[in-house]
């Protein structure tokens, strides 16, 4: 005799046979203790950002890439524990990259926005701290800023009567 006609046949041992599944599997899911489940942290964040009258191009190169780069940062956040910090933090990243004369979107210079972002929000104080590739960007090590760097930076780093080099 088959699994199915058997199945077919004995309708009340079928049932009590699923019955019998379905309570060893709730029992099983209840006894079975957190450390046995992986830890999934998923890391989502969902930036939304308007670009009037910029081609898709545009929007990849002056937004897009600049996000990704400087939403790694993320990780200095999550080390301190301050991810309630994130938003201002995101917030902070144009800011310091019109201070810093746009620089281009590449790397070290769009981690270097980031992490200069992410101090001045844990610190809660705008430049009080200025990592050391910052100050020489500042000071023309990597180039001249394609735009105009912040006045109050500039006397900052180079002093009154200071010029980049």
């Amino acid at each position: 005799m088959s699994v199915i006609r058997s199945a077919v046949n004995k309708p009340v041992t079928t049932a009590l046979v699923f019955l019998a599944f379905a309570i060893f599997g709730v029992y099983s899911l209840i006894n079975t203790s957190v450390a046995q489940f992986p830890d999934f942290d998923a890391n989502v964040v969902m930036v939304m950002s308007s670009y009037p009258g910029a081609s898709a191009s545009d929007v990849e190169n002056n937004l897009t890439k600049l996000l990704e780069n400087t939403l790694n940062s993320v990780a200095n956040l999550k080390d301190m524990n301050a991810m309630d910090k994130f938003d201002a933090a995101l917030a902070e990243i144009p800011k310091v990259r019109e201070d810093l004369g746009f620089p281009p979107l590449v790397t070290p210079l769009s981690q270097m926005v980031g992490n200069q972002a992410v101090t001045n929000v844990l610190i809660g104080e705008r430049y009080k701290n200025i990592s050391k590739e910052v100050k020489n960007y500042i000071k023309g090590e990597y180039g001249i800023a394609p735009g105009q760097i912040s006045p109050e930076l500039l006397v900052k780093i180079l002093g009154e009567d200071g010029k980049p080099v």
